[in-house]
């Protein structure tokens, strides 16, 4: 899924604290962003050490429960190098996310992806 390929990160040393607002007002500055089959980038925000990120118009997964679908997003978003880089500098991730239902999770919060060196 290409949500997740925005963020590449490389020799970034800034504070986490400016780091989650320098990539809030760079996602702002292109939200809402067409992510393709009606799925959008719909906004951020920065909240100390915190990104929270709105995702809207996912695929539906009715088949799993919240807590498997919040599970499943956040493997995918600590499958890409850029988040996990943003991760490890001490960024925490809040992801808010609608399907095409309407259904809405309730925000999955990403400190630490498995396997990580954080």
């Amino acid at each position: 899924m290409p949500i997740i390929t925005l963020f590449i990160l490389t020799g970034c040393n800034q504070e986490p604290t400016q780091l989650a607002t320098s990539m809030a007002a760079q996602v702002n500055a292109i939200a809402p962003k067409s992510l393709g089959n009606g799925m959008f980038l719909y906004a951020a925000e920065a909240k100390g050490t915190t990104l929270a990120l709105t995702f809207t118009g996912l695929p539906d997964v009715n088949a799993l429960s919240d807590e498997e679908a919040k599970r499943a997003n956040a493997a995918l978003i600590c499958s890409f190098k850029g988040y996990r880089d943003m991760i490890e500098q001490g960024v925490d991730l809040e992801v808010h996310v609608t399907y095409k239902s309407n259904r809405k999770l309730s925000p999955i919060d990403i400190k630490e992806c498995a396997g990580s060196n954080s």
